[in-house]
């Protein structure tokens, strides 16, 4: 095992990772190993020990583990001249001691009648001089081992005891452990230009309330932490070199495994992240679930990043990443709406090598996308008569069930008939027993949970019937007691759902059937249930929905709405018909721009206008026109917002005036998850750019270079007649014309004064 533990790295890593789990444990392996020691054994552990202390890869590992330091108790008291043994080892090895962590190691085996030959051996190895100083310094200051250093190393003592004392005048006041976790933090930052240590961002996560930085060291932590965000996560390799139900194991390219520690760090010290947005997005197939609501958190626009690298992932990569966490990549296609990803979940669902849980997942995120019965029924076909794929068609019965199938909601109420269990009575305080799967559900009732939602009228007699079917099972054993109760709450729980109706219908005649079956075993026992719901639906019926209900509905309503957006022409065409039909009945029909001129506060007349163009201040009569646009930007973007929302569009993304790196502005840029951008212009037929053709073909260009910087699927540039000098009658075909050759821009208008 121990040779093992030098040649498979995976197991090494795994080894140490759990080791802490079964420290009750660790007795019983020191003791065999003890049972069983000759040189060969003592020679592996050596072996072992400097395969772990030869650099910090192996070393990070097993950091404090007590694994290591048992064997170097055993090694110290089997072993007189382990010491030297592994000295020389280290020598063949060429070693070299600035780089390995041997300090703590060598130290445990050293004696104090060893130290004059410690340091003789030491010193013929690379970094050995400054190595064995080192090592003394790790005893305490009282320790007879650390006056050596005086003996051995004088001058080298003599400065490191001035160096010392200043440092502990400058801390005096400061509590040690503050001192002892900012100085491990130091060590594990390094130098700027030079090695950092690997576990310096988890250190830092681990006592970031502890942790004071100086201005430098933020700085200089910021430089790394940078080094990994802007290193693309993709760009590694990951592949299992162990996968089975007894557990799983891997390795990883070492920034895909940093890179979400240093997004957390970037957070919490507010970094600007905005050049890594894309990184950000491509680190989903490597993370977690807290990792993934990180990411989430971090990105920023997400319509305006690229998604093909993150499919590619699960298409055509040669590696195992896609195995890795697909529960991630699919709560990210739920979240953006993900449409193209469809293809992938499907295949998900038949992949045999991912999880049960993570099949079902893509059953269920990918009729959230698109809603599909058809598929959903060749899912229950193909699956619910093979065992290890059950729970496959049971998701995809849910689904429908959701739909109210009637055959998917008879399919079910008919697996539970089939699922009667006896269950014989036990008293109170006897032994502990094991509780089967079928037990379980008649408390959990997952099984039953589609059921307990159903609200539409059409299956009260399917309900009824299984009402029916509890009472009879009670008659021919008293041993269902419990089964029967479990489908008392299932009814129970569908008559209730039935109250949002507001008849009393359903529950009088459940009352009237009961009364019918009066005598049968059961029955006098849902009387009470009966008596129950009647107090239910009068309290409902008797009063308006409360506030959280309303909530419920609305939400459910609009989770349905916003599916007839699946691609960029979808999102393209219903901007257009907004503005054609809701932006046209609001400007023309309502006339809320019909005083523009007035409300803008900036009507000049022709005296004062031909007078400040006399005197060379075109540019006022110019502002005074722009700010009737600028009063149509503001309440515009008010009315697109309402009017996704009245729509079930309830994450659009519309800006105002969003910014590209030379500072030019469009007016709006709207985004709907991963669908768009689409660009919105917006002039009055009053301005230069619209009148003036010299004007016009010169701001042809700016809109091709806000389409291709905002990297747009289109855009609009949207006229908006003011006044009756300057209609857009006479200008929108010399528009057209102009743009006839602009795939990506549509000419609209408006007339504010119609």
């Amino acid at each position: 095992m121990i040779r093992q533990l030098t040649t498979d790295e995976s197991f090494l890593k795994g080894f140490v990772e759990h080791e802490s789990i079964y420290q009750d444990q660790d007795h019983i392996l020191y003791e065999n190993i003890k049972a069983v020691i000759n040189p060969s054994l003592l020679d592996a552990i050596e072996d072992y020990i400097i395969y772990i202390h030869k650099g910090y890869h192996h070393y990070h590992y097993s950091y404090n583990s007590q694994y290591i330091k048992e064997l170097l108790e055993i090694l110290k008291n089997r072993k007189s001249d382990a010491l030297f043994s592994i000295i020389s080892k280290i020598k063949d090895k060429n070693i070299d001691l600035k780089t390995s962590m041997f300090g703590d190691c060598l130290r445990s085996l050293l004696n104090e009648k060893d130290v004059k030959r410690f340091i003789k051996e030491i010193r013929k190895l690379k970094g050995g001089r400054r190595f064995a100083f080192a090592t003394f310094l790790g005893y305490p200051l009282e320790s007879e081992m650390y006056k050596n250093c005086k003996i051995y190393f004088p001058r080298t003592y003599a400065k490191f005891e001035i160096e010392r004392k200043k440092y502990a005048r400058k801390f005096r006041d400061k509590k040690v452990v503050n001192i002892d976790i900012y100085t491990q933090f130091k060590n594990k930052l390094g130098t700027r230009g030079k090695r950092y240590y690997l576990d310096v961002f988890e250190f830092y996560l681990r006592y970031a309330e502890q942790l004071t930085l100086t201005p430098k060291d933020i700085e200089q932590f910021k430089e790394i932490v940078f080094v990994n965000l802007n290193h693309n996560p993709l760009e590694g390799q990951m592949n299992f070199t162990k996968r089975g139900d007894s557990g799983t194991s891997y390795t990883m390219t070492r920034h895909m495994s940093l890179f979400p520690k240093c997004l957390d760090i970037a957070k919490k010290f507010d970094w600007d992240l905005s050049g890594v947005q894309q990184n950000i997005l491509n680190c989903i197939p490597c993370a977690y679930h807290e990792e993934l609501e990180l990411i989430f958190k971090c990105i920023n626009d997400v319509a305006s990043l690229d998604i093909r690298p993150l499919l590619t992932v699960y298409t055509e990569r040669p590696d195992d990443l896609a195995l890795l966490r697909p529960e991630s990549f699919m709560r990210a296609c739920e979240k953006y709406r993900i449409i193209s990803a469809i293809p992938i979940l499907d295949r998900f669902v038949g992949d045999v090598n991912l999880l049960v849980q993570d099949r079902r997942l893509a059953i269920e995120v990918s009729n959230k996308l698109s809603p599909n019965p058809e598929k959903l029924r060749r899912y229950f076909v193909s699956y619910r008569d093979i065992p290890e794929n059950r729970q496959l068609a049971e998701k995809a019965n849910e689904l429908l069930i959701e739909l109210n199938e009637r055959d998917a909601i008879e399919w079910r109420i008919s697996e539970i008939k089939n699922k009667a269990v006896k269950i014989a009575p036990r008293e109170y305080g006897g032994e502990a027993r094991f509780i089967g799967e079928q037990e379980s559900e008649l408390h959990r009732k997952d099984f039953a949970k589609p059921l307990l939602n159903i609200n539409s009228q059409d299956f009260y007699e399917q309900f009824i019937d299984l009402l029916d079917y509890s009472f009879d099972k009670v008659q021919e054993h008293n041993e269902y007691g419990e089964y029967a109760s479990y489908i008392c709450d299932i009814v129970h729980s569908y008559i209730y759902n039935l109250r949002i109706y507001r008849k009393y219908k359903p529950v009088l005649n459940l009352e009237k059937h009961i009364y019918e079956k009066a005598g049968e075993k059961g029955t006098n026992w849902f009387k009470h249930r009966i008596q129950k719901l009647k107090r239910e639906y009068s309290s409902y019926i008797s009063k308006p929905d409360d506030v959280l209900t309303c909530i419920q509905k609305y939400n459910k309503i609009v989770n349905t709405l916003y599916l007839f957006l699946k691609t960029h022409q979808d999102l393209i065409d219903f901007i257009k018909t907004i503005i054609d039909k809701d932006l046209r009945r609001f400007v023309e029909d309502e006339g809320y721009y019909r005083e523009i001129e007035k409300a803008s506060g900036h009507k000049l007349n022709t005296k004062v206008k031909k007078y400040l163009i006399k005197e060379g201040c075109e540019w006022l009569v110019e502002k005074a026109k722009g700010h009737q646009e600028d009063l149509i930007q503001k309440t515009l973007k008010v009315q697109l917002e309402n009017i996704f929302l009245k729509n079930g569009l309830r994450d659009s993304d519309i800006t105002r005036e969003p910014q590209l790196q030379d500072d030019k502005r469009i007016d709006f840029k709207i985004s709907y998850g991963f669908l768009g951008p689409v660009l919105i212009e917006i002039k009055t037929t009053s301005n230069k750019e619209i009148r003036s053709k010299k004007e016009r073909d010169a701001y042809k260009p700016k809109l091709k270079q806000y389409i291709d910087g905002f990297n747009a699927v289109f855009s609009y540039f949207l006229i908006f007649q003011v006044s009756n000098r300057y209609p857009i009658s006479i200008y929108k075909p010399d528009l057209l014309k102009l743009y006839e050759d602009c795939e990506k821009v549509g000419i609209l208008d408006l007339n504010c004064i119609r």
